[in-house]
């Protein structure tokens, strides 16, 4: 097993040596790879500038936009993370793990300026954060990386592949919801934020703005974040959520979980997979006559989730840090404070985590056959922060959410148009309606719509067969993200909303599927043909099948309709391990010639 390169104090180191051509020279690099490497985010710039003006943005606001992004939140984000938890050792993972931290300290700014009627002042909250940088001696180090370990350049330009593919995504959201003033429909909830941005900027305590005098209870901190973004910048709050602030919150997303891979396996090249399966990969299909509900982590139509993920996706590297023993020093300090943040964020993200913290101190304590003191401050931290948070910011959308096992069953296809047939969208009890008295053959049903969703988001599901392999069985990293994936599912399907907004549970750890997939696809070895096979034909199958709708709208019809798929998703997987082995068993051919390269 390669060790994991886990960050302490230090910069990771990548187990797997850079190629000649990405081998770097000096401090930064050889010149060509200097020049190569800022290519490829001038094309990231490019493509988002290009998605903005496309979309009618105006040239001002684009502006005053990256001048608060990279001046207001990049910058003493990234020093502060630095003091915290040591440098990576490469500008761009700290600057992304930089700007998370910097929306940790913009929500801190904005609730001091909101609590004491000092907005025109909330703009220059990074002045004293600066200062203390430069005034400090011991603090001053920390403008500059001391020893740099730059990136192979074939991570840069596949994480800004990924990152053209977000902007790509975005613009044809952005395309849908033209600018005001402008004769358009938009969907409810992004007017409901826009009101909460408004709303934001006055002082506290805050209202519900559609009905004076009612305390506002709600997870409001991303309109917290685009309230601050419209008072720094002077832009209209409409303009901030309906345009500016999408792409570099998922960039922020982006680069943390690709550094967060590279932490975990101990290779560059996951960080580019995991990156690109959390954000850009979808459930399979393969044929499905539906889809099974939960696909992107990203939302246009919901900041929460998406504001959510840079947050919880920091937080959850401090907390694989601390389970596994290698303690984060003055990196303790982000756990309450991200803690917190991320129960404001989204209320279905700190759950998981928590559970998956949990199952990762009782593999340790087992091991260890002792307390693990660490994982159990840990533990306790985190619970102290979804009770301040609950607080704080329960009620809203989420007050209507309640126990109900298999609640997902009524907004899945399969079951609506036959058990679930007329159900409606009143709660009901601890079933769901219709599954109660649907006797044996109900509930067998029900479990096979279960297998076949199951079976479809199978590529965030396989990585928790790490636990299974003698090397990284013994993990606690393993044992946490796998916990927190197999709670948020376990969440998404022990719950009822009528929005199906349980969802979102999972939708806050499909990230973490991915980590485990990237993960168990670095242990294998050599690495690529595994990879390479199964995109081939996963692509090629996904695309080229048709799709099987039934035959009629009864369970016998349902159950031939995605029993089909899901054999598919079996015949797949069987046919990338069976080419896999043929590739890994020629030592003397491609495979073999890669790995000794």
């Amino acid at each position: 097993m390669t060790e994991p390169a886990v960050l302490t104090q230090g910069p990771p180191v990548a187990s797997d040596a850079p190629a000649p051509h990405d081998a770097p020279a000096g401090r930064g690099g050889p010149p060509a790879r200097r020049v190569a490497a800022a290519l490829a985010w001038a094309t990231v710039l490019a493509a988002l500038l290009a998605g903005w003006w496309w979309t009618g943005t105006p040239g001002g606001d684009v502006a005053r936009y990256v001048a608060y992004w990279s001046l207001a939140l990049v910058l003493p984000g990234t020093l502060v993370h630095r003091a915290l938890r040591g440098s990576r050792g490469n500008l761009p993972e700290d600057l992304g793990y930089g700007a998370a931290v910097g929306l940790l300290l913009e929500l801190a700014a904005w609730a001091l300026a909101t609590a004491t009627g000092t907005q025109p002042a909330l703009r220059w909250w990074p002045a004293p954060v600066l200062a203390l940088f430069v005034a400090v001696p011991r603090l001053r180090r920390h403008w500059r990386i001391a020893r740099p370990r730059p990136l192979p350049l074939r991570w840069t330009i596949a994480v800004a592949g990924v990152l053209v593919l977000v902007v790509a995504w975005a613009a044809v959201g952005w395309r849908a919801n033209p600018l005001p003033p402008v004769d358009h429909v938009y969907y409810q909830d992004l007017l409901y934020h826009l009101g909460l941005v408004h709303e934001l900027t006055r002082t506290m305590p805050f209202e519900l703005p559609q009905l004076a005098g009612e305390p506002l209870r709600y997870h409001y901190l991303v309109d917290a974040h685009l309230a601050s973004a419209s008072m720094i910048t002077g832009t209209a709050p409409a303009t901030i959520l309906l345009r500016l602030w999408l792409v570099p919150v998922a960039a922020t997303a982006v680069v943390v979980t690709a550094g967060l891979a590279r932490d975990l396996s101990g290779r560059w090249w996951a960080g580019p997979v995991a990156a690109a399966t959390a954000y850009l990969g979808v459930s399979l299909s393969l044929g499905s006559a539906a889809t099974a509900s939960g696909t992107l982590p990203l939302s246009v139509e919901s900041p929460s989730q998406t504001y959510l993920l840079p947050l919880l996706l920091l937080l959850t590297g401090v907390c694989a840090d601390v389970v596994r023993g290698r303690g984060p020093g003055w990196g303790w300090a982000l756990v309450p404070a991200a803690g917190l943040a991320v129960a404001g964020a989204k209320s279905s993200g700190l759950p998981p985590l928590i559970a998956g913290v949990a199952l990762a101190g009782v593999v340790v304590g087992r091991r260890a056959r002792r307390v693990p003191w660490a994982a159990v401050s840990l533990f306790a931290v985190l619970v102290a922060a979804m009770a301040v948070g609950y607080r704080l910011f329960a009620g809203g959308g989420a007050g209507v959410l309640s126990p109900q096992a298999f609640g997902v069953l009524r907004f899945l296809a399969p079951w609506r148009a036959t058990v679930g047939a007329g159900g409606g969208i009143a709660a009901g009890g601890l079933l769901p309606p219709g599954l109660a008295a649907a006797g044996a053959a109900g509930w067998l049903f029900a479990l096979a719509v279960l297998g076949w969703w199951l079976a479809l988001q199978a590529p965030r599901f396989v990585g928790v067969l790490l636990l299974a392999r003698r090397g990284t069985r013994g993990d606690p990293a393993a044992w946490l993200l796998a916990g927190a994936l197999l709670a948020g599912a376990g969440g998404a399907w022990s719950f009822f909303h009528p929005s199906v907004s349980q969802l979102y549970f999972f939708m806050a750890v499909v990230p973490f599927g991915a980590l485990l997939t990237a993960w168990l696809l670095a242990e294998a070895r050599p690495w690529w043909p595994v990879v390479a096979v199964a995109a081939t034909v996963g692509a090629a199958a996904q695309w080229l099948l048709d799709p099987l709708a039934p035959s009629e709208r009864t369970r016998r019809a349902w159950l031939w309709a995605m029993a089909v798929p899901a054999g598919r998703v079996l015949l797949l997987a069987g046919v990338v391990a069976l080419l896999a082995v043929v590739l890994l068993l020629r030592p003397q051919g491609i495979a073999g010639k890669v790995a000794h390269a």
